[in-house]
């Protein structure tokens, strides 16, 4: 008896279950949807699986695993060669800023009631933490007054910056501060346009506010949503691709019998 082993089954599922994980983990907080994140880390979970689906460790005793017959060896090069080629376009993200950011001459400060932040002090590694049920005090000065104004407001999903709100504003008074309250539900629903149920977990914000007095500021802000990661869209669909995964994983680990060996 001759037996193959599954390296399609392998590379496919570690591509859903390294996708589900990334995702998963991101609507918990633990990381942004940066391009290795979405990129990288699936591919790599992918190589892996595809190895552990060609060494086949679980089958019947005593029968011959053909690994490296025409057929196999090219699947395998196939899959080998687009997990590369996905986790080296997920690298060129490392390039992005991992610091908050506030060019002068604007200062910024907010308080969630759970966290402070002046945006500089903000990271990928420790964000502003928001509560979704909750209310966010802020409040900016500059050095001069920014007179009519335009803004804009960014997401950082993969590497591409998402505008996600923006305008123009008349300030005839030319104020140089302004401050508020804003409730983090509402503000939520404005971007929440697509069928993503809960806008949760850790995200690189970004923004530019241009002043036609030639006043310009630019902000860069990490900051985490905390909230069940079942309760969003992209956290439920995550969590079916990594069980699908890991379903597919754990099949692709015995080897499967040779239909030419009858």
């Amino acid at each position: 008896m001759i037996r193959r082993p599954r390296i399609g089954l392998g590379a496919f599922s570690g591509i859903l279950l390294g996708a589900g994980l990334a995702v998963l983990l991101q609507q918990a907080g633990a990381w942004q949807p940066s391009r290795p994140v979405l990129f990288s880390f699936p591919a790599l979970i992918a190589i892996v699986t595809t190895g552990l689906a060609l060494a086949s460790p679980f089958g019947p005793k005593g029968v011959e695993v053909r690994r490296f017959d025409k057929g196999e060896l090219v699947t395998l090069i196939v899959w080998l060669v687009i997990h590369v080629a996905v986790g080296i376009f997920g690298l060129t993200g490392f390039a992005k800023s991992s610091d908050g950011l506030m060019t002068a001459p604007c200062t910024i400060s907010a308080d969630s009631g759970i966290d402070r932040t002046t945006g500089v002090d903000t990271s990928a590694s420790d964000p502003f933490n928001v509560d979704p049920d909750g209310q966010v005090v802020w409040a900016w000065t500059t050095s001069g007054a920014i007179q009519d104004h335009t803004w804009n407001v960014w997401v950082d999903l993969a590497g591409f910056e998402i505008r996600i709100d923006g305008g123009r504003a008349q300030d005839p008074e030319d104020d140089a501060e302004d401050s508020g309250t804003d409730v983090v539900a509402d503000k939520l629903a404005d971007i929440e346009r697509f069928p993503l149920q809960r806008v949760i977990g850790s995200y690189r914000f970004g923004g530019e506010l241009i002043g036609t007095n030639g006043m310009k500021c630019d902000a860069i802000l990490f900051a985490r949503i905390s909230a069940n990661p079942l309760l969003s869209g992209p956290g439920q669909l995550a969590f079916a691709f990594a069980l699908l995964g890991l379903a597919g994983t754990v099949g692709s680990l015995f080897s499967k019998k040779d239909d030419a060996d009858g």
